[in-house]
């Protein structure tokens, strides 16, 4: 939290006694709240003690308003999230991403990465999305870049606001939502294609979520997905996608918990993979919250 109120002011610590700005809203000890404020960042250097705000410097409405930016920026790089996603499958993978409730994009919708590599991505506060990767990708002689798996169709690595075609593994957030929490699940409601995990990082308290299994060794035929051209199974589709039935898609009439209860084909991805989201209504095993403004790691065949 880079900014504490303690009732009386804001304060801002650039890192000597020069660059410190107060907005005065009564007469207190400042040395008070630095302590209390420079034992809550780490980033920023621990300061001398300064003397009760009668003797130190007086605002004027500039610095007022340029203290005032300052908060409101480090205020939004605090609570933003950072995403890492790393491929520590065998082959290479395109992950992509999709932000929701017509935010903008992340600053990348899509891009490769190569066995063992990772790549770092920051979203806003309050931002809602999900994040997938793709597999077999290749351009074709048009120029068109596709996927056996996952495809968002935008015909490049970068989906551009589109969202992956079933059947997908998706990591799912909302960050910064009731109470000040981020929500987070992995979601096999759009079907399977590779193993993954969610890991809060620099959260105590907050929990790993993951499909670590290979559903697709245990598909049944009538839901697999083939390669191009090839015989090995290469994602799984939900029930809802392969059959195209209301009950399996808790779809009018069957659009309640009571009225869409687990089908056996979502025991199937349940059992596989306790902690996911197997069905529309699989919410209490299969949401996870942590404190609002952490980061989270993203492994792609954990």
């Amino acid at each position: 939290m880079p900014f504490v109120e303690a009732n009386y002011f804001f304060i801002f610590f650039k890192g000597n006694r020069d660059s410190v700005m107060v907005f005065k809203r009564k007469m207190v000890s400042i040395a008070e709240i630095a302590v209390e404020i420079c034992v809550q960042l780490d980033y920023f250097p621990l300061m001398a003690l300064i003397e009760d705000v009668d003797a130190t410097l007086s605002m004027n409405i500039n610095k007022i308003e340029t203290f005032l930016r300052f908060q409101h920026k480090l205020w939004k790089l605090v609570l933003s999230a950072t995403f890492t996603l790393k491929n520590n499958c065998p082959h290479s993978i395109w992950p992509g991403t999709l932000t929701g409730g017509g935010q903008p994009q992340l600053s990348t919708t899509g891009f490769e990465l190569k066995t063992g590599e990772s790549q770092t991505i920051t979203a806003p506060p309050k931002w809602s999305g999900r994040f997938w990767a793709r597999t077999l990708c290749s351009n074709q002689q048009s120029g068109k870049f596709t996927c056996a798996t996952a495809d968002c169709a935008s015909g490049q690595i970068e989906c551009k606001g589109a969202g992956a075609i079933p059947p997908a593994t998706l990591a799912e957030f909302t960050l910064g939502g009731a109470g000040d929490q981020d929500f987070y699940d992995v979601s096999l409601v759009d079907g399977y294609n590779l193993p993954l995990s969610i890991a809060p990082q620099g959260k105590p308290g907050c929990s790993l979520t993951s499909c670590p299994a290979d559903i697709n060794k245990i598909c049944p035929p009538e839901m697999v997905v083939k390669g191009p051209g090839d015989t090995n199974v290469v994602a799984c589709k939900s029930a809802c996608e392969a059959f195209k039935d209301p009950k399996y898609c808790c779809a009018k009439p069957y659009d309640t918990p009571d009225t869409c209860p687990p089908s056996a084909y979502s025991m199937m991805f349940k059992k596989s993979c306790p902690q996911a989201y197997s069905y529309a209504y699989d919410d209490k095993t299969s949401t996870f919250t942590c404190i609002t403004g952490g980061d989270y790691l993203i492994t792609f065949c954990p």
